[in-house]
């Protein structure tokens, strides 16, 4: 992995929303916020752009198969989660 430095970014914490806000990612990981120093890691300006930390992508198709087993076959959901809770609880 590496390291960089995301810079002037408005980031969205969980009290507050800052303007200007740098951030230090280090292999894949938040290292620091508003670092002081950051030596000559490479930088991303993020001018413009919001930046949500910690917001996971939370899409899965893990019941896709279940509520729709074949095209144009629909079950409800709550049947379609009750399968799939059978299937997962080996």
């Amino acid at each position: 992995m590496s390291r960089f430095l995301l810079t002037h970014a408005r980031v969205v914490f969980a009290n507050e929303v800052r303007d200007d806000v740098a951030i230090l990612i280090d292999n894949g990981i938040i290292a620091a916020i508003d670092p002081q120093a950051a030596g000559n890691t490479r930088a991303l300006d993020l001018s413009g752009h919001l930046l949500v930390p910690g917001l996971i992508d939370l899409h899965c198709d893990a019941l896709e198969k279940e509520v729709e087993p074949r095209p144009g076959v629909h079950f409800p959901l709550d049947f379609a989660c009750a399968q799939a809770d059978k299937r997962n609880a080996v």
